[in-house]
C-alpha cells in the first residue's frame, strides 16, 4: 500500500465519525423534503457528494423545500457548509420524499415506506441495471415496495447519451494513477522515472494543482529527457468517450508529441528516438479492428454485427508502447481489445524489443474480464494496482501490471462533485417541482422525460426496458436445493442433503468475479455447481 503525502488538509469537518450523529428538529414542515444520504461507512475513500452546498441553497431558497443531510466527516464539503445554507442535520431520513446519494444504499439503511402517503424516490448508482447478482437483493427491495428507483447511469438524452456522470473525471484521475504505477514498475526494474515525483491525485486539492504537478514533471522531461535505459515513453489511449477525453486532457499538460499507430514500431526500436517528449497515440477503432471478410472497417456494421470483427491491437499497438490507458467500454458479443492469448503474443513481441515495452496497463473503464480479459478484479485507491497473470499463461512470460481502481473520481472529489452537482441539479429541480405540485415549464417536462428514462422500478414494477431482470429476481428468490462440488471432487458439500439434482453447472474461474455467481447459484438447491 502506498499513500504518499498530503500538502493541503483534506478533512475540514468538525463533526466526528460518519456514524456518530445528531439531529436538529424544526417546527416548519414544507410540502417537500429532500434527503442527502451519507455514503456506506465501509467505503472509506468515497468523499464525493451528489449536491454541493450552493446547489442545496438554490433548492431551499427557490423551491421552498426542506433539505435533511446525514452528518459525515468524510465528505469533501464539511457538513457545516450545508448548515450555513439552510440544510438541517438529521440522522434519520424518514421524512425525505427523495433520497439521493452516490453509491448504492446498504440494505439495512434503505427506506422504502411511503412519505405522507406518497411513494418515496431514491436516486443512486444502484449497480443493478446489468443484472449484477450481488445487488439483486437491493433491486428486490424496490419491487417489493412502492418506492421508486432512479439510477444516474440511466439518465440519458433522446440520443441515448448519459447526462449525469463522472466519466471525464475518471479519465483525469486515471492519468496520474497510471503514471505512478508505471514509475513503480520501472523502479522494480532498476530505473528511476520522473513520474516517481508525481503525487497521487488525492494529494491535490483540486484539478488545477494536479495540472501543475504534471507540468512540473513535464519540465523535467523536456530538460533532461526520459531515462536512457527505458528509451522513449510511448503511451496509448483507447476510447472516444468522456473517460478518454478526460485522460487526454490531463496528458496534454506533459510535453506531448502526437503520433500514429503506423509510427510506433519505428519509435520503439529506433536508437536515436528523442527522449525529451512523451509520445502519445490515441488509437481509433479502425486502426486495430479488422473485418474478417477482408472489407474496410465500417462503424455501423461493427455495432450491428460485431461478430464479424477481430482485434489486432495485440500486434499493431501493444508491443511498442510502455503504457496502455484503456478508456474504451466493452459489451459481451463484441471483440475484446485483447484476450488472454493475445496478451501473451503481445508480450513476446515486446520482449524482443526491450524489457520496458508493454509492462503496465491502466484500465480506467474497469470492465472486469471485459475488453481486457486479463483484468481480473477492481483495485482500490489504497492498493491501486496488481500483477495480472491469467490461468495457463506461458511460464516463460511475466504477468502484467494492472491499475484498475473503480472509483477514480473519488480521488478528485472537489472538482468531480461540483461537476456532478451542476449536471444533476436541473433534473432534480424538475422532479421536486412535479412532486411538490408546482406549475411546470416546458424544460421541466423535458427533464422529467430524462428522469423517466432513468427509472428502473416504480410502483413495485420494473420499467419495460428492465423487465428482463424479473427472471434474475425470481431465480434469486426461488427456494430450491443446491450442492456445491469443487473441481475433482464428486462429494456434495451439503452432506448428502441434495443428492437428487436436475442440473450440473460448470463454473470456470474462482476469483472475485466468480464469487457473486457462486453465491447466486448456491441459492438454488436443484443445481450441482462444479468450480
Amino acid at each position: 500500500m502506498r499513500l504518499g503525502r498530503t500538502s493541503t488538509p483534506l478533512y475540514r469537518n468538525v463533526l466526528p465519525l460518519c456514524f456518530v450523529t445528531r439531529s436538529i428538529s424544526t417546527s416548519t414542515n414544507p410540502a417537500f423534503t429532500l434527503g442527502i444520504r451519507r455514503e456506506d461507512p465501509s467505503r472509506i475513500w468515497e468523499r464525493r457528494v451528489p449536491l454541493i452546498p450552493e446547489a442545496v441553497q438554490s433548492l431551499i431558497s427557490e423551491e421552498g423545500i426542506r433539505v435533511l443531510i446525514q452528518p459525515c466527516s468524510r465528505r469533501v464539503f464539511p457538513t457545516e457548509e450545508y448548515l450555513k445554507v439552510g440544510a438541517q442535520i438529521s440522522d434519520s431520513l424518514e421524512e425525505a420524499n427523495v433520497v439521493i446519494g452516490i453509491k448504492e444504499t446498504p440494505l439495512n439503511e434503505l427506506l422504502t415506506s411511503p412519505v405522507n402517503g406518497r411513494p418515496r424516490t431514491h436516486i443512486m448508482f444502484s449497480h443493478t441495471a446489468k443484472g449484477q447478482l450481488y445487488n439483486m437483493p437491493l433491486l428486490a427491495r424496490f419491487t417489493d415496495s412502492t418506492a421508486r428507483l432512479v439510477d444516474y447511469e440511466l439518465l440519458t438524452n433522446t440520443e441515448g447519451k448519459r447526462v449525469v456522470a463522472f466519466g471525464w473525471y475518471a479519465g483525469a484521475a486515471g492519468v496520474p494513477e497510471a503514471l505512478n504505477a508505471l514509475a513503480l514498475d520501472h523502479l522494480h526494474r532498476g530505473v528511476s522515472s520522473p513520474f516517481l515525483l508525481l503525487p497521487r491525485p488525492y494529494n491535490h486539492r483540486g484539478l488545477d494543482n494536479l495540472r501543475q504537478s504534471l507540468r512540473d514533471i513535464g519540465a523535467i522531461i523536456s530538460k533532461h529527457g526520459t531515462p536512457k535505459a527505458t528509451g522513449p515513453y510511448i503511451i496509448a489511449v483507447t476510447g472516444n468517450g468522456n473517460v478518454s477525453q478526460g485522460a487526454l486532457n490531463l496528458l496534454s499538460e506533459l510535453p506531448i508529441k502526437q503520433v500514429q499507430v503506423k509510427d510506433l514500431k519505428k519509435l520503439a526500436t529506433g536508437k536515436d528516438t528523442p527522449r525529451n517528449v512523451v509520445y502519445l497515440v490515441h488509437v481509433k477503432p479502425e486502426e486495430y479492428l479488422i473485418d474478417i471478410r477482408g472489407r474496410p472497417y465500417d462503424r455501423s456494421t461493427y455495432y450491428s454485427k460485431p461478430e464479424l470483427f477481430n482485434s489486432l491491437f495485440y500486434e499493431r499497438v501493444a508491443p511498442y508502447i510502455n503504457l496502455l490507458i484503456n478508456g474504451a467500454g466493452w459489451k459481451p458479443g463484441f471483440p475484446r481489445l485483447m484476450n488472454n492469448l493475445q496478451l501473451a503474443n503481445a508480450q513476446r513481441i515486446a520482449r524482443s524489443i526491450g524489457p520496458f515495452q508493454f509492462t503496465s496497463v491502466a484500465d480506467i473503464s474497469c470492465d472486469i474480464e471485459g475488453g481486457l480479459e486479463f483484468v481480473s478484479k477492481a483495485a482500490t485507491i489504497s492498493d491501486p494496482f496488481f500483477t495480472a497473470r491469467p490461468a495457463n499463461h506461458p511460464a516463460d512470460l511475466p504477468g502484467i501490471q494492472v491499475m484498475s481502481v473503480d472509483i477514480l473520481p473519488s480521488e478528485i472529489p472537489l472538482d468531480s462533485s461540483r461537476h456532478f452537482s451542476t449536471k444533476l441539479l436541473p433534473y432534480l429541480r424538475s422532479l421536486i417541482r412535479k412532486e411538490s405540485g408546482k406549475k411546470l415549464e416546458s424544460h421541466d417536462f423535458e427533464n422529467l422525460d430524462v428522469v423517466k428514462r432513468g427509472t428502473m422500478v416504480e410502483g413495485g414494477k420494473l420499467e419495460p426496458p428492465h423487465a428482463w431482470l424479473k427472471g434474475q429476481l425470481e431465480a434469486m428468490q426461488r427456494p430450491t436445493e443446491t450442492s456445491i462440488v469443487t473441481s475433482g471432487d464428486s462429494t456434495s458439500s451439503s452432506g448428502g442433503l441434495a443428492q437428487t439434482r436436475k442440473k450440473r453447472v460448470l463454473l470456470l474461474g474462482s476469483g472475485m468475479v466468480a464469487k457473486p455467481a457462486v453465491d447466486h447459484i448456491a441459492s438454488r438447491k436443484d443445481i450441482e455447481l462444479i468450480i
